[in-house]
């Protein structure tokens, strides 16, 4: 009898192990791989291998040159811009375009470090920091991204 519970209990852990391995590789996808054309770089200054999802005009042509929007956060709203892009291309309402697209990494903060500025705070009218808490890692590393 004691043997069945444990037998029961192992499947029943395993099968949420499982569960949790396929919601997180679900996310990762969805996060760090676009419909576009998926680069990695590396960068010196940031020190860190960096992805890239580039879109090109639908009718790309490489002796052609085309404005480029670089958009941040770029693992939102892809498909989105894309229609965008075109839907007011086909319009002339502007060019067709190059994006290229910067994801977040998946496994850490990195939005925070490469979007808000350093000191981003000084101006807002709150209580300042004691200086022991004015440590370059709390604010935004921008001016290097």
């Amino acid at each position: 009898m004691k043997f069945i519970i444990k037998q029961k209990i192992i499947i029943i852990i395993s099968v949420i192990l499982l569960i949790s391995i396929s919601l997180l590789s679900k996310k990762y996808i969805e996060h760090y791989t676009s419909d576009f054309i998926d680069h990695s770089i590396y960068s010196k200054v940031l020190d860190e291998e960096r992805k890239i999802f580039i879109r090109l005009p639908k009718n790309y042509d490489k002796n052609k040159s085309y404005p480029l929007i670089i958009k941040t956060d770029g693992n939102f709203n892809l498909s989105r811009w894309d229609n965008s892009i075109a839907e007011l291309s086909l319009k002339n309402e502007m060019d067709d375009s190059i994006l290229v697209a910067i994801p977040n990494l998946f496994w850490t903060d990195s939005r925070n470090r490469d979007l808000v500025p350093p000191f981003a705070r000084k101006d807002v009218k709150i209580e300042a920091r004691p200086p022991s808490d004015n440590s370059p890692s709390i604010f935004g590393h921008a001016d290097l991204f």
